[in-house]
Parts: structure tokens; C-alpha cells; sequence
């Protein structure tokens, strides 16, 4: 080891006299005395040093006497070494470099053999498809000379079945010829057998058709018979149909006249009974010890009353339209007609002629009303209140200027056979 004071420059020596001061710096004793007294610091880090503060150093030193190399030769050993280090690094680093490239080329033949066993993965598929297949076509073959074998059998037949129906429906010189020319007694036995069932098969067919026939002709016969006598019933019918067309025409035109009357008769009433109520409206208003305002309420709630009302058509379709429960279902309309009408009466008949119209220029003014408590009363149809002279301060009574309502609820619902909307329904269309 080649320690040198930094003082003097020179090596230590093992026969010189080392101290080292507090601080930790080494010199020649010599060397530091010297130093001192100049200066009280160390000469190397100018920390304070004295010399009490300075200690003596003792090293055990090697003995190398018989060492003969000197420092030249070993720094040259040195520099040899540090050079061989040097190419071992250097070696070294290009045997990492060829180890990375190995590992690169390992890792692409790993992928190369992992595409090359995919491709025999598939290559394998394909071969046990196609073992597949070829079974496939080795059991279709198997089929094909099956059926090869069937067609040349069914060949045969067909050739038998020619041979047969040419024996059944070919010409003499045709059969003489398949006779001639055949020499296989089996098909000869064959075309002998068939033609023995097909005559017997011809003969039953002909019975039948022969018992069909006559079966025919006596239905014929029935159906002519049945045909003549449907024609003399439609004639007379017919005529039945004509002449109660013609009854039913006389006795729309009649009702059609009979309604129009009416409807005038009623009008002129109820211009009449209108003309008596305003009157009475009046002449209460006048005497009526309510007040002004009041008054002028009770004129226009009796205005809005005197409504002109409905004419004897209209009345009656919404009667029949209506669906009300208090009207009674099983009633009559003699009271307006004059004529009777039952269930069996209200269906038309074609083999009947046609009901005629009583006469009912003058209907009954009158008739029996059910009181629904075990009595009835006598109640006219057309029958309008009178005038009458009304008390002052008395609660004025409603007065009503049309028919009322109890007497359409006698009307009965027309059977789908004669009902008045009919009647006036054709009318509208005339």
C-alpha cells in the first residue's frame, strides 16, 4: 500500500515516524513540527492542531523481501488483467446479443410449430371429413346398384305391364304378335290370367252400370211427374201473389188517405186548443198577484210549454221506438183501425187472399181503460180539455194541448207484417 505525507510528498516508510492529528489526517512527525510553527492548523483541512492534540501512528507492515517484481511490472500485470477483463466484458455482451437473437428465433419456430400442429389440427379434420365422405359415397353407391338392381327390375315388369295392356286393349295383330313372340311361359300364363280377371271385372261393371241405369231412368221419370205438378203450384201462386199485391196497394192507398185526415183533424185541434191556452195564459198572468219579474218567467216557462206537438205518425214511431217499461207489448190498434189482429192474422200468406180493410171513416170516440187496481173506466180518444174560469191565488193547473200519452200506450207493437211506419215509409218512397 503506498501512502505518501502531503507535507513532504514522500512515501511512508517502516522506519518513519508517523503522527496523526485529531482530525484524522496523517504526516512525517518531522514534516508536521515544521508545519507548526508556522501555522497551528492542519495543513489539509485547516482544522486547529496542536501538540497535544497529535498522536503516533504504528503499522504492522508486510514483509515482502521476497517479492522480486517491482511496481512496473505490476502495474503492466494489472493493465494485462484489466484488458483481459475487458474482452471477457465484451464476450460477454455479444453472448447476450446472441442470446437474445436465439431467443427471438425460438420464439418465432415456437409460433411457426404452433401454426404448423393448428394446420395439422386441420389437416386432420379434413381427412376424417372426408373419411366421412367416403363412407358417405360407399353407402350411396351401395344404394345406387340397389336401386340400379330395382330399375332393372322394374324395367322387367314394366315391359310385363306393357305386354298386358297391349293383350287388353291393343288390336288382334298386336296380341298375335306378343304371342308369337314370346317364348317364357310365365308371362304367357301371366297375360292369360289377366285377361280371364279383366272380362270378369268387365262383366260385374256392366251389371252394375245396367241396375244404375235403371235406377236413372225411374228418378227421371219421378223428378218430370214432381217437376209438372211444382209447375201448377207456381202458377197459382203466382196468381195468389198478384192479387194480393194488388189488395195490399188498395189498402196502403187507403190508410195513406186515412192518416192524412187525420193528421189535418189534428192539426186544426191543436191550432184551436193552442189559441184557448194562450188566452188563459193571459188573462192568469194578468190576475196573478206574483211580481213583475216572476211573471215574466211563469210567460216565457208557458211559451216554451206550448210547443205545437207532434203529428199522429210521429207519435206513433216514437212509441214503438221507445223502450220504455210502462208500455204494455201484447196490445191492440183496433181503436184507430177498427180491425182485428191476431198472432196467426198478423203473418201474411201467400195461399190466402188479403185481409180487407174495414171501414174506419168513423172510429170509436171511446174505449175501455185499465185503471191497474182491478177497475177499468171509459175514456175518450180524441177528448180536449175545456175552457174553464180559473180563481185568482188558486195554483195554476198544467194544461196539455196534445193527446195524452196513456192513449198511446194501447197502441201495440205492429208485427213485422203490418205495421204503420211501413205504410208510411212506402209512402215517402212513392
Amino acid at each position: 500500500m503506498e501512502i505518501n505525507c502531503i507535507i513532504c510528498s514522500d512515501l511512508f516508510t517502516q522506519s518513519s515516524e508517523m503522527v496523526v492529528n485529531q482530525c484524522g489526517h496523517m504526516f512525517h512527525h518531522a514534516c508536521l513540527l515544521q508545519w507548526m510553527e508556522r501555522s497551528k492548523t492542519c495543513p489539509q483541512c485547516r482544522s486547529r492542531a496542536t501538540e497535544k492534540s497529535v498522536y503516533k501512528v504504528f503499522f504492522n507492515f508486510l514483509n515482502t523481501d521476497h517479492i522480486t517484481d517491482d511496481i512496473g511490472t505490476l502495474q503492466a500485470k494489472l493493465d494485462g488483467a484489466n484488458f483481459k477483463l475487458h474482452l471477457k466484458k465484451h464476450e460477454l455482451t455479444e453472448l447476450y446479443e446472441k442470446f437474445d437473437l436465439r431467443e427471438a428465433q425460438n420464439l418465432q419456430l415456437r409460433q411457426l410449430v404452433a401454426n404448423l400442429e393448428q394446420k395439422i389440427g386441420s389437416l386432420e379434420s379434413n381427412t376424417h371429413a372426408l373419411k366421412e365422405k367416403l363412407s358417405f359415397f360407399k353407402s350411396k353407391a351401395k344404394d345406387s346398384e340397389r336401386l340400379q338392381s330395382e330399375v332393372n327390375s322394374l324395367k322387367e315388369n314394366l315391359k310385363d305391364v306393357q305386354k298386358v295392356e297391349t293383350a287388353l286393349y291393343g288390336t288382334r295383330a298386336e296380341v298375335n304378335e306378343i304371342l308369337k313372340n314370346e317364348t317364357n311361359i310365365e308371362a304367357l300364363a301371366l297375360l292369360s290370367a289377366t285377361l280371364k280377371k279383366t272380362l270378369i271385372d268387365v262383366e260385374r261393371k256392366n251389371n252394375v252400370l245396367q241396375s244404375r241405369l235403371k235406377h236413372a231412368l225411374n228418378d227421371i221419370t219421378k223428378y218430370k211427374r214432381e217437376s209438372s205438378s211444382f209447375e201448377a203450384t207456381n202458377t197459382e201462386l203466382r196468381k195468389l201473389l198478384n192479387d194480393n199485391k194488388k189488395s195490399w196497394e188498395e189498402e196502403k192507398s187507403y190508410l195513406k188517405q186515412k192518416i192524412e185526415q187525420l193528421n189535418k183533424d189534428l192539426n186544426e185541434k191543436k191550432e184551436k186548443s193552442s189559441e184557448r191556452l194562450d188566452d188563459s195564459i193571459q188573462r192568469i198572468m194578468t190576475e196573478s198577484p206574483a211580481p213583475l219579474p216572476r211573471r215574466k218567467v211563469d210567460l216565457k216557462r208557458n211559451h216554451l210549454e206550448a210547443k205545437p206537438s207532434p203529428t199522429v205518425a210521429e207519435q206513433v214511431i216514437n212509441l214503438m221506438d221507445s223502450d220504455s217499461p210502462y208500455l204494455n207489448v201484447k196490445t191492440n190498434y183496433t181503436t184507430i183501425f177498427g180491425t182485428k189482429y191476431t198472432k196467426i192474422g198478423q203473418k201474411k200468406s201467400i195461399f190466402k187472399s188479403a185481409t180487407k180493410v174495414e171501414d174506419i171513416s168513423k172510429p170509436s170516440t171511446s174505449q175501455t181503460v185499465y185503471t191497474g187496481l182491478g177497475g177499468q173506466v171509459q175514456e175518450d180518444f180524441y177528448k180536449f180539455p175545456e175552457k174553464k174560469s180559473l180563481q185568482v191565488g188558486i195554483k195554476r193547473q198544467k194544461s196539455s194541448s196534445y193527446v195524452p200519452s196513456n192513449k198511446y200506450r194501447k197502441l201495440a207493437a205492429l208485427s213485422a207484417s203490418k205495421k204503420i211506419t211501413d205504410f208510411v215509409s212506402l209512402d215517402d218512397t212513392l
